[in-house]
């Protein structure tokens, strides 16, 4: 029923009124309507809250080993860095016993 041509002067019958509140609770929602739909909110936010804290704990641990790694690789190349210096001054060493001018 399209109440917006009724006359707002005149009642409105039995069938209208029911007519009326039929819709009416078919559009506007209610209290415990509004309470559930903010419960199912609230569980699928959780829901998704709970997937993007999964995905930063992987990447942390990502990051974290990548940092190892690095530290490793840092420790490896000062040995390394100790011994070519340790080389070059034996190899330095050798050069002027057998007469080569060091390079």
């Amino acid at each position: 029923m399209d109440f917006n041509h009724q006359d707002s002067n005149q009642p409105l019958t039995v069938g209208q009124f029911q007519e009326h509140v039929e819709t009416l609770t078919k559009v506007v929602a209610t209290k415990l309507d509004v309470h559930e739909l903010g419960q199912q909110l609230r569980e699928e936010m959780s829901e998704k809250f709970d997937k993007v804290l999964n995905s930063v704990d992987a990447m942390a641990k990502n990051v974290q080993a990548i940092r190892d790694e690095q530290i490793m690789k840092v420790g490896r190349d000062d040995r390394q860095d100790h011994d070519i210096t340790s080389l070059k001054a034996r190899v330095i060493g050798v050069e002027r016993r057998v007469g080569i001018e060091p390079v």
